[in-house]
């Protein structure tokens, strides 16, 4: 099985859609996001989406990420798509209460340093979306620090240079 959280008016096909109304006939399911546990069982999805959904919900991030992993199966595919800390985007909605950033999903890379975190699974892809404004900037790759290339040095300094993250993970349990 396979859920699609938050989808809103992008319903997917073979996922359950999920929102919090039923504003559309493509909605299979409704339940609170912030409210846990979900109503499903241990190991029951092989691929979440998550599009644009995660920084609403209040809970604190390392819940909402221990709540996917106890639904997900080994080798479950959470895709998602999350407003980068320092874009327009990330604080236009004034009910956002999480914004992310180059080491929002470190807790996979080291699971002792983040304790709260009980997901375990590789991240395989974390990219970044760029606004018209960083695709100005020309792309080049570098190593200074935790910046990968000059638009990660860029967004560092200026906002606005990317817009959302785009992230993959691949369970493991």
């Amino acid at each position: 099985m396979n859920i699609n959280l938050g989808c809103g008016l992008k319903p997917e096909k073979g996922f359950i859609n999920h929102d919090v109304e039923k504003h559309s006939k493509f909605i299979d399911i409704t339940f609170d996001l912030n409210k846990l546990p979900y109503p499903y069982k241990d190991n029951t999805f092989s691929h979440i989406n998550a599009f644009n959904v995660l920084e609403h919900v209040e809970l604190p991030f390392y819940k909402i990420m221990n709540e996917l992993y106890r639904i997900a199966k080994n080798d479950c595919i959470i895709d998602l798509v999350l407003p980068f800390y320092n874009s327009t985007s990330a604080h236009s909605i004034d009910h956002y209460t999480h914004n992310f950033e180059f080491s929002s999903f470190n807790f996979l890379k080291e699971p002792k340093a983040y304790p709260k975190f009980r997901i375990r699974g590789k991240l395989l892809k974390q990219t970044f979306k760029p606004s018209l404004f960083g695709k100005l900037i020309i792309n080049i790759p570098i190593r200074w620090g935790a910046f990968r290339n000059t638009r990660d040095l860029f967004a560092t300094i200026f906002g606005e240079v990317y817009t959302h993250m785009y992230v993959s993970i691949k369970v493991e349990k």
